[in-house]
This record gives structure tokens, sequence and C-alpha cells, in this order.
């Protein structure tokens, strides 16, 4: 076998890889959990490697990785990637919701998928619901919709931006509609609380009731929490899989 044969062989492969790899590398770089500060490089382009081997099968055969192919898999990978990221955000949002109603919002923390140190509670939320995807097996669905998102956008195929924008915004919107609707237990109990505090210091002014009151807002919002919080990991999970489940454009 030649020099000229091998070449022809491995060529088309070669191309086949470096495509695929813009494309999950770019997944991978905003997804949540494979993005964290806390995982090692080497480990995420270890990971990346991996998914590009699985996805040779779906690229399409002939195309180039010219600077238009590569910025085309860049883009479609990077858009499939905040989708999610998105959404996880959106659940961040209500995290910090439930911080701030019940009190705790304050509290100093340690940044721990991010640089930005967040309340130990919402922390904790965020932190939690990422472990409970992977341990759902939910990212590898992440990946399936990756896969079937080279039968909508083959390789090399520039999204179009208004179908883009469409689907970034009804991730979002739905994203944020549940973050509320899980925020919503603790909204309803910071409004009672509050209620009851001010009438409170309507009916003793010279008492102060706000700062007297703040341990106990603080533990009646842990105790929510305490009873709610499994469930809303839960629920977070469960509406994951279903609104992102067909992400793949």
């Amino acid at each position: 076998m030649t020099g000229g044969t091998v070449a022809a062989l491995i060529l088309p492969e070669l191309n086949a890889m470096i495509l695929a790899f813009c494309r999950v590398s770019a997944f991978l770089m905003v997804l949540p959990g494979f993005s964290s500060i806390r995982i090692p490089v080497r480990i995420r382009l270890v990971a990346a490697l991996g998914v590009s081997v699985a996805m040779l099968p779906f690229v399409a055969a002939g195309v180039e990785p010219d600077s238009m192919a590569v910025g085309a898999e860049l883009l479609v990978g990077a858009v499939l990637g905040l989708m999610v990221r998105m959404y996880f955000l959106a659940f961040g949002f209500a995290a910090t919701m439930l911080a701030s109603f019940t009190g705790i919002a304050a509290m100093p923390g340690a940044p721990l998928e991010s640089e930005e140190a967040n309340s130990p509670v919402t922390a904790m939320l965020t932190l939690t619901a990422t472990a409970m995807v992977f341990a759902a097996g939910l990212h590898a669905e992440f990946i399936a919709a990756l896969a079937l998102s080279y039968d909508v956008l083959p390789t090399g195929q520039w999204l179009a931006p208004d179908r883009m924008l469409a689907r970034l915004t009804e991730v979002l919107a739905e994203g944020f509609l549940v973050a509320l609707r899980l925020a919503m237990p603790f909204l309803i109990f910071s409004v009672v609380v509050n209620l009851a505090v001010g009438l409170a210091n309507k009916a003793a002014p010279q008492v102060p009731v706000y700062f007297v009151s703040l341990p106990f807002v603080a533990a009646g919002g842990l105790i929510v929490l305490w009873q709610l919080g499994p469930d809303m990991i839960g629920l977070f999970a469960v509406s994951a899989r279903d609104i992102l489940a067909g992400q793949g454009l």
C-alpha cells in the first residue's frame, strides 16, 4: 500500500474528526458540569475527544474543514450548549430568589462552579442540580441531542439567525417559568412572614421587630427548604429532560 493510498484513506477520517471536534468542544465548553472550573482542562479535552469519536458516524462525508465549515460547527455546538446553560442559569436564579425570600442571601459563600461567590444555599442547590443531572443520566441525553442535531443541521451548514434566536428565547422562557414555579412556595412564605412582621411592628413600634425576626425567618425558610428541596431538584431534572430532550433544533 503506497503512501498516497494511505493518505487517501486517512484524510477523510481526519477531516471528519476535526469537524466533529469543533461541534463537540463548543458544546461541552458551555455545558453545565463539563465546563466547571473545578474540572481539569485535560479531563475536558479527553471527554471532548471521546465524544467526537462517537459523533464520527453522523458527520457528513466529503466536507472539508475550511474556515466556513469550522465556524458553522463551532456556532452550532455553542448554541446547543448555551440552551442547556441558560436553563441551569434559570434554576440558579430560582435558588437566588429562594435565598432572598428566606433572608439568607447575604451570608458569604465560596465559589463552586463559577468564579463568583454565591450564598451557601444557592451554591448548594445549583451544585446538587448539576450532580442530579449526571446521576440521572441526563448528560447522556444531551449528548444524544447533539447527535440528533446532525439530522437537522448537517456538517458545515450555518444556523439561521432567526431560528437560533427563536429557540434560545423559547428555552429561556420555559426555564424561567419553571424557576418561578419552583420558587413560588418560598415567595408565599416570604409574603406571609413579612406581613406578620409588619403587623407586629405596627402593634409594637418601640420593639425592633425586624431585627428580632431575622433568625426566625431564616429558620423557617430552612425548614421549608428541608421539606421541599428534594422535590425541587427532582422536578428540575424532570423538566430539564422534557424541555431539552428535543433541543436538536
